[in-house]
C-alpha cells in the first residue's frame, strides 16, 4: 500500500494498492487527528463515494481511529480522502478483514487490562495491614510503659 500526497496543496491523500483478496466487504480502521469540531472527509473507493464524519481529537497530536465497513474488489484497490468540511489529519489505514455476520462488532478493540489493578489492591491491602500493625504495637509499648492501662 502506497500513500500519495498532492505536493502543491494537501487536500487529499490517496492510498494505492490497498489488496483485497476477495470481492466484498471490508473493516477498515482509520487513524485520524482533527481539533475541528465538525470536520470530515470524503472516502472514494472505486468510484463510490462516503462522507466520514471524524469526532475531534482535541488536538493534532491526539489520534483516534475509525471503523467503517468499506465495499473492495478483489486485487487492488484505490482509496482516495479529500477534504470536505475542516482538517483532519490522516495517519494511516489498515484492512482489519471481511465482515461477517456479526457486522464491525467483532473488529471493535476491547480495552487492554492488565494486571495494575490487582497490584494497587495489594499494595492498599499491606499498607492498611502495616498501618494496624504499627498502630498494635505502640498501643502495646505504651501499655507496658504504664502508660495506658
Amino acid at each position: 500500500m502506497k500513500a500519495v500526497k498532492k505536493h502543491r496543496e494537501y487536500d487529499y491523500v490517496e492510498f494505492q494498492n490497498v489488496y483485497a483478496p476477495a470481492d466484498g466487504t471490508y473493516a477498515l480502521k482509520i487513524s485520524y487527528a482533527t481539533p475541528m469540531d465538525n470536520a470530515s472527509v470524503a472516502l472514494l473507493i472505486n468510484g463510490e463515494e462516503t462522507v466520514l464524519t471524524t469526532p475531534p481529537t482535541a488536538d493534532w497530536a491526539i489520534f483516534n481511529t475509525k471503523l467503517i465497513a468499506v465495499d473492495l474488489q478483489e486485487g487492488d484497490n484505490s482509496l482516495l480522502f479529500t477534504a470536505q468540511e475542516g482538517f483532519v489529519q490522516i495517519d494511516y489505514i489498515e484492512v482489519l478483514g471481511e465482515v461477517g455476520e456479526e457486522g464491525l462488532d467483532e473488529f471493535v478493540e476491547n480495552p487492554k487490562t492488565y494486571d495494575n489493578g490487582i497490584l494497587l489492591y495489594a499494595l492498599l491491602a499491606l499498607m492498611f495491614l502495616g498501618g494496624f500493625a504499627a498502630t498494635f504495637l505502640v498501643r502495646k509499648r505504651m501499655a507496658g510503659n504504664d502508660l495506658i492501662e
